[in-house]
């Protein structure tokens, strides 16, 4: 798969001989999606020993509905769970991206969720009924526990980092989900705040909703920011946004506060007595685009936010999201397209995924160490095969003269990035926009490619 590049099992091998083998080794019901994990999220513990480590969480919705009119694929429904409004079967996974905040240096996966949701029942009293059931659950029993499970299981494996932050959107602001990962892992955390909670204003002594807070606080920062243009479905609401790419004047605000539990909560809900800080992100509306909505974010965070740089990191922190979000698109259609396999069997398709996930970390590890800022040994993902296909490839790529060559330090994995970002279609200009993980995952393909004729052409 970490070859291929590739979520179609067919083209994982060459021959007839391989092919049989790739099937055989997802229809093996000793090869259990359990170890499959374990083994793909595992993690050097020297590579995480000193590091101020960034999580990001995110889930994405896989899909198996090939088509609507996939009888087969329509049955599966009641196997392995629905998405879409429980129109498509499918699963959700969720990955823990683990990044280095200082280098940028993108470190695995530190556990790996695939769970579903059961079809709803189609009478809207039922489906009434069944909500206030799972509304009654423990936190443990309820979707919502999807954060919290993989970021306990992310915690074990990082007992030697220097400090471990878990970066969450909205779906991970639930309040009992916050406070059993604070007991729990012992853990930083930052969330984009969905609700607006009660708070007490820890400065001013006083009691209300976090947005009164916020509106009473002076600006602590404005500048004119680059936004990205988004056209993508929301996964919360499932409306189309669409956000034009601008210079946005955004507006920094920070609050020290404690929250209060929601009334609704049962009475043995432990209470998050740790103060917490509120960072305010809001656009000004002079850079707003007609018909939009300006970009408001609220960040909860254990970080200690005193001034404008420590609330700047917090904001920082919270957009490196960005990279969780670029390995689901090397994930689907744009790259591996997991979405296009046709194995018979669910369970083949959350095998093939969680190989997939593992084969697409590399294509955001080379994009993240593309500048050479920080220094990564080439050996950490390329043998000595590889290097020698890279070498002449290097050769050939930097021959159009002194503005289009290979700067790097032929020993980091900056130099193998540029090589492989330009035969996956980067023209290699300073000028010209950096490449980014799609251009990876093709130059991947390359090089998987070269490796095979140079195994072709050497010979027995």
């Amino acid at each position: 798969m970490q070859s291929r590049r590739t979520g179609k099992a067919y083209h994982l091998g060459t021959s007839r001989t391989e092919r049989a083998a790739i099937y055989r080794f997802l229809s093996n019901d000793r090869v259990t999606l359990a170890e499959l994990i374990r083994h793909s999220t595992q993690l050097d513990t020297e590579r995480v020993t000193g590091r101020d480590v960034l999580c990001l969480l995110n889930a994405c919705s896989i899909s198996l509905g090939l088509s609507s009119r996939n009888e087969v694929r329509l049955a599966w429904a009641d196997e392995c769970g629905v998405i879409n409004n429980n129109r498509t079967a499918g699963f959700n996974v969720m990955p823990s991206l683990l990044l280095d905040r200082n280098s940028g240096d993108c470190l695995g996966m530190g556990d790996l969720l695939i769970y579903s949701r059961a079809i709803a029942s189609s009478n809207k009293d039922e489906r009434d009924v069944q909500r206030k059931l799972r509304e009654a659950l423990d936190i443990e029993h309820k979707e919502s526990a999807s954060w919290l499970y993989s970021a306990r299981n992310t915690a074990m494996q990082l007992e030697a980092a220097m400090r471990c932050t878990f970066v969450m959107d909205q779906g991970g602001d639930q309040y009992e989900v916050l406070q059993h990962l604070l007991a729990q892992t012992g853990a930083e955390f930052i969330v984009r705040s969905k609700i607006d909670r009660q708070a007490k204003d820890l400065e001013q002594e006083r009691y209300g909703k976090m947005s009164y807070h916020l509106s009473e606080q002076p600006i602590w920062d404005e500048r004119l920011t680059p936004i990205r243009a988004l056209n993508h479905y929301s996964k919360s609401s499932g409306e189309m946004v669409v956000r034009t790419a601008r210079a946005a004047q955004l507006e920094l605000r920070a609050i020290k506060v404690k929250l209060d539990k929601p009334r609704q909560l049962k009475k043995h809900t432990p209470l998050i007595d740790q103060p917490l800080y509120l960072v305010e992100v809001r656009e000004n509306e002079s850079t707003v685009p007609a018909g939009e909505k300006p970009i408001h974010w609220k960040l909860l965070t254990t970080w200690e936010v005193e001034d404008k740089i420590t609330a700047l990191q917090v904001v920082d922190a919270y957009r490196s999201r960005w990279h969780v979000e670029q390995l689901f698109r090397v994930l689907k259609k744009s790259g591996v397209d997991i979405e296009k396999s046709q194995l018979d069997k669910p369970e083949k398709i959350k095998k093939l995924l969680v190989m997939a996930l593992k084969a697409s970390v590399d294509a955001i590890r080379l994009t993240n160490v593309r500048s050479g800022e920080s220094f990564v040994p080439i050996e950490e993902m390329f043998n000595e095969e590889d290097r020698k296909i890279l070498v002449k490839m290097n050769v050939e790529m930097s021959s159009q003269g002194t503005k289009v060559i290979n700067s790097h330090d032929p020993e980091s994995l900056a130099w193998a990035a540029w090589v492989i970002a330009r035969i996956g279609g980067w023209d290699g200009y300073q000028s010209q926009r950096p490449p980014g993980p799609i251009t990876m995952q093709r130059g991947l393909q390359e090089l998987d490619r070269a490796r095979f004729y140079a195994t072709i052409f050497r010979g027995p």
